[in-house]
């Protein structure tokens, strides 16, 4: 059983002790004290065990053959062209102004798989649904990811069905 001290004056102090963490070793709790007139006289208000999460402590890793955790590649787009397989659970960077179709049909890409969707110093990504497509419950849809200067603008693209897709980050 281990007890955490942490007094909240820097986040960034608190995110490089929570990282530092080895939640598998737990069980850990957080004790929380507070003095209402912003003093130094605490009195304990709570006391909680922190818990993992199987799962997340499993996503760390899954999906690879290595210890390294899985990530996603990052795809060039600087001219328009249709929807490829090589996208599906990528990260589409967008540097020049173009557009993504999204074909009727596409098998390549099940229900669920994403496509991370970056539009770079001020390239402008354009989502278009073709024919017989959805996005966001609209047929033969469109989203729009603007940039500007120095900035990026991204969001996400998810199939929920045959022919139909979710955007969101506009």
């Amino acid at each position: 059983m281990v007890w955490f001290l942490l007094k909240l004056v820097q986040e960034q102090l608190v995110q490089e002790i929570v990282s530092k963490i080895a939640w598998d070793k737990g069980p850990y709790f957080i004790e929380t004290q507070v003095d209402v007139k912003g003093g130094s006289n605490y009195n304990i208000t709570g006391v909680t065990q922190l818990l993992s999460v199987p799962y997340a402590l499993y996503a760390k890793t899954a999906g690879g053959t290595s210890s390294t955790p899985f990530r996603s590649a990052i795809v060039s787009f600087t001219s328009s062209r249709n929807i490829a397989a090589g996208d599906v659970n990528n990260t589409i960077e967008c540097t020049a102004s173009s557009t993504l179709t999204l074909t009727s049909d596409f098998g390549s890409m099940a229900i669920g798989e994403t496509i991370n969707l970056e539009a770079h110093n001020g390239a402008v990504l354009t989502i278009q649904a073709a024919s017989g497509v959805t996005i966001n419950y609209n047929a033969a849809g469109s989203g729009k990811f603007t940039s500007t200067a120095g900035n990026v603008r991204f969001g996400f693209l998810r199939k929920t069905g045959t022919n139909s897709y979710i955007i969101s980050g506009q």
